[in-house]
């Protein structure tokens, strides 16, 4: 698993989490948190899977669905 899928897995489930060192995990006062890496695994696989959203794809949808609430607007 990369590193980036890792790293926000780690910071998805621990929020105090402001720094990753290599397999450490550390708070805003450098004090080093225990993770559990399992949990943090399973967190990633489910992270890699979310695919990218397409903001054009989205915007034309939306335009569509604008469309046709007008045309029904029109016609009442």
């Amino acid at each position: 698993m990369e590193n980036f899928y890792i790293h926000n897995a780690i910071r998805s489930l621990y929020p105090n989490v402001v720094t990753v060192r290599g397999e450490e995990s550390f708070d805003e006062n450098n004090n080093l948190i225990e993770i559990d890496m399992d949990a943090v695994n399973i967190e990633a696989e489910k992270l890699s899977q979310i695919k990218p959203v397409n903001l054009n794809d989205i915007i034309q949808e939306l335009s569509k669905k604008v469309t046709e609430l007008e045309n029904i607007v029109a016609t009442k």
